[in-house]
């Protein structure tokens, strides 16, 4: 199946850019390995004036962190049930449990984010379905899903046969940017004409 590019929006060849390697936390061993990532460009995008390279990250990588997204994920499904901190720091294979807070607590956010942006995305479509029921009772992750079930149903009944991506890879685009995005040191300033 053709899909189009996913910087400007056209069907065209995939140009790769570069070849990264980035580092996450091995569970076997308890140390670093190296996983190749790939960096692709577009020429429209470029021409256009918009982002023109994009890396594209498997689901289980946060973006900036040896830490494994899913990890973290499995940390915070498994912290919803008991409170022990220590736990989840040793399943995300961290030493140090403030990391691990760290982590829960940008889990939890990015678990909000996309069961926000889920929940607009089924809204604007009404014709392919009606948002899931839930309480206030409902743990984040518990609205998570059923946004997601119902996005997948709704994507099946309009005839949209590609594979759904998973809960993971739209945590990970929702969400870590805000996280990253940090104050630039650069000083802009303007230049008048005299």
């Amino acid at each position: 199946m053709v899909e189009p590019c996913l910087l400007c929006g056209h069907v065209h060849s995939l140009r790769i850019h570069a070849n990264l390697w980035r580092k996450i936390r091995n569970s076997e061993y308890e140390v670093n390995d190296e996983v190749q990532i790939i960096s692709i460009i577009c020429k429209t995008a470029k021409k256009n004036g918009n982002p023109y390279t994009r890396r594209l990250l498997p689901e289980f990588i946060i973006p900036g962190c040896v830490i494994m997204l899913d990890r973290a994920f499995a940390a915070y499904k498994m912290r919803t049930v008991s409170q022990n901190i220590e736990d989840a720091c040793s399943t995300m294979l961290c030493i140090d449990t403030r990391t691990a807070q760290k982590h829960l607590t940008r889990i939890e956010t990015a678990i909000k984010l996309t069961s926000l942006r889920l929940a607009e995305t089924i809204a604007r479509q009404p014709e392919l379905g009606d948002l899931p029921y839930s309480t206030p009772d409902f743990t984040l992750l518990e609205v998570l899903e059923r946004l997601f079930e119902t996005k997948a149903i709704a994507s099946l009944r309009s005839g949209d046969r590609r594979q759904t991506q998973g809960i993971l890879s739209h945590i990970q685009e929702t969400k870590w940017g805000i996280f990253l995005n940090r104050p630039s040191t650069c000083v802009k300033t303007k230049l008048h004409p005299p």
